[in-house]
C-alpha cells in the first residue's frame, strides 16, 4: 500500500462506494433495501426513516474518502489533518464492525456479505497507509495530532460545537431500545432498526473528527482550502439529507412536531449546521 497511486486508488473506490450506499439508502423505495437485506426480520415503521439518516450519514464518509485521495495524489498524506481523518475512518471502521458483531440475530446471507467486509478493508487500507506514513516518517518529528477544542477564532468556536454534538449524538446513538428518544415512544424500534441506528454512530464520530480539522483549519485561516471546502460540504450534505429524513419522521407522526421539543430543537441544530458549513464551504476565500 505505498504507492500514492494504488492508494489514491483505494481511497477513490471508497468514496465512490459510500456515496452510492447513501444515494442507494437516501432515494430509493426503502422497502426494497429492508427487504433485501433484513427478509426474516420483523419490521417498525421507524426502519425507513433510520435507513435513511443511516444514508445521510455515508455522506461526510464520501467526503473525507475524497479528500484523502486528493491527499494521496498529491503526496500530502503525511500532514496531521489527513493522519487525522485516517485514525478517524479506522475509528470510524472498528465501530462499524461492532455495531454488526452486536447484532447476529438480524445477520443475513446479504448483510454478511456486504456489511462486514466493506469496514474491514476501510480499516485494514487506513491503518495500513498510517504505518507506511509512519515508516516514511521515521527519523523525523512526528506530526502533532492534538487539537484543543479552545480557539482564538469565532468559527473555530463554533466547529468546537459541532465537534462535541456529534460526539453527543454518536454515543446517543448506543442507548437501548425504550429509552429516551427523539422519537415517538409509542412506536417500537425493531432489531433491524437497532442495527440501523447502531451504524449512524460511526458516521457521527468521523463528522466530529472533520470539525475538529475545520476547527483547527479556521484558527490558521485555512478554511478556503479545497479540502476545507470539501469537508464543509460533506457535512452540510449529511445534516440536509438528516433534516429532511427527521423531518419526514415528524410529519408522518414518527416523531413530536412540537418545535419547542426535544425533536423540533434537533431539527433546528441540524439545519442550522447545515446552512453553516454550506455557506462555508461555498463561501470561504484562500
Amino acid at each position: 500500500m505505498a504507492s500514492p497511486q494504488t492508494q489514491a486508488s483505494a481511497f477513490s473506490l471508497l468514496s465512490i462506494s459510500s456515496a452510492a450506499l447513501a444515494t442507494l439508502a437516501i432515494f430509493l423505495p426503502p422497502e426494497l433495501l429492508l427487504n433485501a437485506a433484513f427478509p426474516a426480520s420483523a419490521q417498525s415503521a421507524l426502519d425507513p426513516v433510520f435507513l435513511r439518516i443511516a444514508g445521510a450519514t455515508l455522506v461526510i464518509s464520501s467526503a473525507v474518502e475524497y479528500c484523502l485521495k486528493d491527499a494521496a495524489e498529491n503526496g500530502r498524506l503525511a500532514s496531521a489533518t489527513y493522519q487525522r481523518l485516517m485514525v478517524g475512518c479506522a475509528v470510524k471502521s472498528t465501530a462499524y464492525l461492532a455495531a454488526f458483531a452486536a447484532s447476529p440475530d438480524v445477520w443475513s446471507p446479504l448483510v454478511v456479505a456486504l456489511y462486514p467486509t466493506a469496514a474491514a478493508a476501510s480499516l485494514a487500507l487506513n491503518v495500513g497507509v498510517l504505518q507506511a506514513n509512519n515508516k516514511q516518517q521515521q527519523g523525523k518529528e512526528p506530526a502533532s495530532l492534538a487539537v484543543p477544542l479552545s480557539s482564538s477564532t469565532r468559527d473555530g468556536w463554533i466547529y468546537s460545537a459541532f465537534a462535541l454534538i456529534y460526539i453527543g449524538t454518536a454515543l446517543a446513538c448506543w442507548a437501548p431500545a425504550g429509552g429516551p428518544s427523539l422519537f415517538s415512544p409509542d412506536i417500537s424500534e425493531s432489531a433491524a432498526g437497532q442495527l440501523l441506528k447502531h451504524t449512524w454512530s460511526p458516521g457521527f464520530l468521523l463528522a466530529a473528527v472533520a470539525c475538529i480539522n475545520l476547527k483547527d483549519a479556521a484558527d490558521r485561516g485555512r478554511l478556503g482550502a479545497s479540502t476545507f471546502k470539501r469537508l464543509n460540504l460533506g457535512i452540510a450534505g449529511l445534516e440536509t439529507a438528516y433534516s429532511m429524513s427527521f423531518a419526514g419522521a415528524m410529519f408522518s407522526g414518527m416523531a413530536p412536531t412540537d418545535l419547542s421539543s426535544p425533536a423540533g430543537s434537533n431539527l433546528a441544530a441540524s439545519l442550522g449546521i447545515a446552512l453553516f458549513c454550506l455557506w462555508k464551504g461555498t463561501q470561504s476565500k484562500k
